[in-house]
This record gives structure tokens, C-alpha cells and sequence, in this order.
């Protein structure tokens, strides 16, 4: 049995729930990113994007917070779950003073959170492609180039074959 698989086994229930939904939260926002990085946008530090905002903004409700909500976790007891999963190194948070009490700001699941929720899971960590091997992106741009290529060789041969005669 994995290391990871026994720090979840370690876990109770409530914080097995909490971690699931963190780790989902956590990878909807990596989906979100690599769809923004194929569009065009600039590519983000890990360290930013991976902060779960928790708090409703604007009265918009975030997806973390959905999450843990539709798991029935938002209660007195949730910041005891956190922090139970904070010593164990499983994910950070971010927390703001509002009248002397604090208050959850962010939350950003750790390497060993991530492995140990994919553990209980029963998920598997994506494997990197061998060395060498083209990412989508590349093969599109290598595909553009040799069908720009094949045309531009087209009108060639049209040109001087056809004009010629």
C-alpha cells in the first residue's frame, strides 16, 4: 500500500469529503488554466491560479464553496478540517482579519494533498509524454506549416506548368 493511500486512510470521513472536494475544486481550476493557455493568454504561475478563492464574491458563489457546500461540510466544524489537513501538509490556507476573528480567505491543495486525494480516489497522477514527443499545440503549428507548404507548392507547379504552356 502507497504512503499516500495510508494518509488518507488516516483521514475520517469528513475530512476525506473535504480533500475530494478541494482536489476537484483544484482540478477544474487546472482545466480552466490549460484551456486559457490554448487560447492565447500568457501562462500563470502555479502559485497563483492554485489558490482556491473560498468566500462568495460579489455575491457570486465560487466553485470551492459550491463544492463543499453540496458535500454538507460548511459548518462550526470546517476550520477544525482544514487546519487537521493544513498539519498533515495537505493544503494551505490563506485566512483576513474581519473584526478581530478570521476569516477563510483561499485554499491551496499541496503536492501531497493532491497525491493523497488521487490515492484515495483511486486516480492515477497523468503521465508526461515520452521525451520528444510533439504537445497538440506543436503538431497543430507543424500541421498549418506543411499545409501552407503543400499549397504553396500547388501554385508553383500550376504556375509554371500550366502558364508555360
Amino acid at each position: 500500500m502507497s504512503k499516500h493511500l495510508n494518509l488518507w486512510q488516516e483521514l475520517n470521513l469528513r475530512q476525506q469529503i473535504t480533500l475530494t472536494a478541494i482536489y476537484h475544486a483544484d482540478q477544474k481550476a487546472e482545466d480552466e488554466e490549460a484551456a486559457r493557455w490554448r487560447v492565447g493568454w500568457e501562462k500563470r504561475p502555479a502559485a497563483v491560479w492554485r489558490k482556491l478563492r473560498y468566500p462568495d464574491l460579489n455575491g457570486h458563489e465560487t466553485f470551492l464553496h459550491k463544492l463543499l457546500r453540496e458535500a454538507e461540510v460548511i459548518d462550526e466544524g470546517l476550520g477544525s478540517t482544514l487546519q487537521a489537513l493544513e498539519r498533515r501538509h495537505l493544503c494551505e490556507c490563506d485566512y483576513y482579519q474581519v473584526r478581530g476573528k478570521s476569516e477563510l480567505l483561499s485554499v491551496k491543495l499541496t503536492t501531497t494533498g493532491r497525491a493523497v486525494a488521487r490515492a484515495g480516489l483511486g486516480e492515477s497522477a497523468p503521465k508526461k509524454p515520452p521525451k520528444g514527443q510533439l504537445k497538440p499545440r506543436q503538431w497543430e503549428a507543424l500541421c498549418t506549416a506543411y499545409s501552407y507548404s503543400l499549397c504553396n507548392c500547388y501554385i508553383y507547379y500550376i504556375t509554371v506548368h500550366l502558364c508555360a504552356s
